[in-house]
C-alpha cells in the first residue's frame, strides 16, 4: 500500500512540474464533527466529538496532497456506566478538485491513516495500537471571501487490520473552514 502511494506521489510530481502550479498554493483548514444519540430508550447515550487539522499543497491545477490529524473525544453512558475515550489518527491524502462555479469546489479525497482509534465492536471505540485505515471522502468547498472557504465533506474509512474483530467501519461527516495561501486561481 506504501508503494502505491509513493507512486502516486512520484507520478503526480512528474505531471505537475510541467503544468507550473506545482508548489504555488498551500491551504491550512480545520474541521470538526459532534454525534450525539441517545439507545435504550434514553437510559445511554453516545457522544463524540472529532477536530480535524489539514495541510495541502496543489501539485496541479486540480490535484493536491496533504496530510491531517485528528483527535477523537467519546463519552459513553451505556448500562449507568460512565466511559471516557480518546484517540487520534494521522494520515496523508490526495485530492481531485472540480471547480462548478465561481465559488464552489467539489472535492474527491483518497488517503490512507494510522493511528490508535479502532471502531471494532458494534457499541464503543477502543484503543488499539497501530490502526490503520484506507480513506475516501467527499465534499465541497464554497468560498466565502477571497482565500476563505467553508468545508463541508463526508469521510468514509476502511479498516485495513483487525478486520478479525468485525470492525464496524468508521465514517464521519464534517464542517470547517480553510484559507489558501498563494496563487488562487
Amino acid at each position: 500500500m506504501k508503494i502505491l502511494f509513493i507512486l502516486l506521489f512520484l507520478l503526480t510530481l512528474q505531471i505537475a512540474h510541467a503544468q507550473n502550479y506545482f508548489a504555488k498554493t498551500l491551504q491550512i483548514g480545520t474541521t470538526g464533527s459532534f454525534i450525539y444519540e441517545r439507545m435504550n430508550d434514553g437510559e445511554d447515550s453516545y457522544r463524540e466529538t472529532v477536530w480535524s487539522k489539514h495541510i495541502a499543497l496543489r501539485v496541479s491545477k486540480d490535484f493536491w496532497v496533504g496530510f491531517s490529524h485528528q483527535n477523537i473525544w467519546e463519552k459513553n453512558i451505556i448500562f449507568f456506566r460512565e466511559t471516557e475515550y480518546r484517540a487520534f489518527y494521522f494520515s496523508v491524502f490526495s485530492q481531485f478538485k472540480l471547480r462548478l462555479s465561481k465559488r464552489l469546489n467539489g472535492r474527491l479525497q483518497l488517503g490512507y491513516a494510522t493511528g490508535n482509534h479502532c471502531t471494532c465492536t458494534d457499541e464503543i471505540s477502543v484503543n488499539l495500537s497501530d490502526v490503520r485505515y484506507l480513506n475516501w471522502a467527499f465534499g465541497m468547498d464554497i468560498q466565502l471571501y477571497r482565500g476563505l472557504y467553508l468545508d463541508l465533506g463526508i469521510d468514509f474509512n476502511y479498516l485495513l487490520n483487525y478486520r478479525d474483530l468485525n470492525p464496524t467501519g468508521y465514517n464521519i461527516g464534517r464542517a470547517g473552514i480553510h484559507y489558501k495561501f498563494g496563487r488562487l486561481d
